[in-house]
């Protein structure tokens, strides 16, 4: 083994042992096969694919995909949330309304059998605890963000239980992690565009900025929330009005295209298969292919 293999091994662990706690994972698969919704604007225009194919499939959403029609529409089994900033408080007032304003539709509208996947650090949270105790449907599975790099087969006793996950620097992440670990037999990914390179530029005045585009962009315009919006914006630091520096934001993508090539290898070890269905998708660690390739 060596030196930078041992240090990648060394440093995994002793982040597992240091931060991670137990989980708590309720949810169980209900099908063989797992549809993973994005919130890349081509899911618009892929809904009615998505609908030929749902059939003796479950469904998972991410973020505010609970916002929208198609969430009461396609009753999804697990919804996944992991920035933390929903358990914490922004700068920006306004922001955190927008984040609990999903909490709120949750307890009102859910009405089916439904896991929500969401970080460790909300178990700490009595509160929120309380108030999603109101709706008896939503189960609540807590789970570890704690961040590898590297080598999935030495870690995946960890991954396994949820203990540690690939960096966790988009949603889509933890999200593809729960169906390998649900042991679904294939996870089909849609609205997984990750197109941001082309919206990336920088002003005169040195703020990188970046148009991050959603599906559900039109549906939320009435929430008149810069946080929601697919405009040209800062991308800003963790709960602050802070704007991260080009090479923080390009670092972030280069551990997030990273990550699901780890995603990649750990499945293959588990024996689910990943497609991508997005068409156009920056993704390269995914075989791609078209909704009508899916048998029924």
């Amino acid at each position: 083994m060596g030196y930078e293999s041992f240090k990648i091994k060394f440093e995994g662990l002793l982040k597992i042992w240091l931060t991670s706690k137990k989980p708590t994972i309720i949810a169980k698969r209900k099908s063989d096969d797992l549809i993973i919704l994005g919130n890349g604007p081509s899911l618009s225009k892929d809904m009615d694919n998505i609908r030929s194919i749902i059939k003796n499939r479950d469904v998972l959403g991410v973020n505010y995909f609970v916002a929208t029609k198609e969430f009461l529409e396609l009753k999804p089994l697990y919804h996944v949330i992991v920035s933390q900033q929903y358990w914490g408080t922004d700068e920006n007032e306004g922001w955190d309304n927008d984040r609990k304003r999903i909490f709120i539709i949750l307890v009102e509208k859910v009405d089916w059998e439904f896991n929500l996947f969401v970080p460790i650090v909300a178990s700490k949270s009595k509160g929120w605890i309380d108030f999603m105790a109101q709706n008896k449907n939503i189960k609540l599975n807590f789970f570890n963000l704690t961040p590898l790099d590297d080598d999935p087969s030495f870690f995946s006793g960890h991954l396994k239980k949820f203990k540690a996950c690939p960096r966790p620097h988009n949603v889509l992440i933890p999200s593809i992690l729960i169906g390998i670990n649900l042991k679904y037999k294939n996870c089909y990914i849609a609205g997984a565009d990750h197109s941001w390179l082309p919206e990336l530029f920088v002003t005169q005045d040195n703020v990188p900025m970046m148009a991050q585009k959603h599906f559900y962009a039109d549906q939320l315009k009435s929430l008149n929330s810069t946080l929601l919006s697919d405009s040209a914006k800062p991308v800003f630091q963790e709960n602050s009005l802070k704007h991260k520096p080009l090479h923080e934001i390009l670092h972030k993508f280069y551990y997030s295209f990273k990550s699901y090539w780890f995603l990649k290898e750990y499945a293959e070890l588990e024996g689910t298969k990943i497609y991508n269905l997005t068409e156009g998708s920056f993704i390269d660690a995914f075989d791609k292919i078209s909704y009508d390739e899916i048998t029924s």
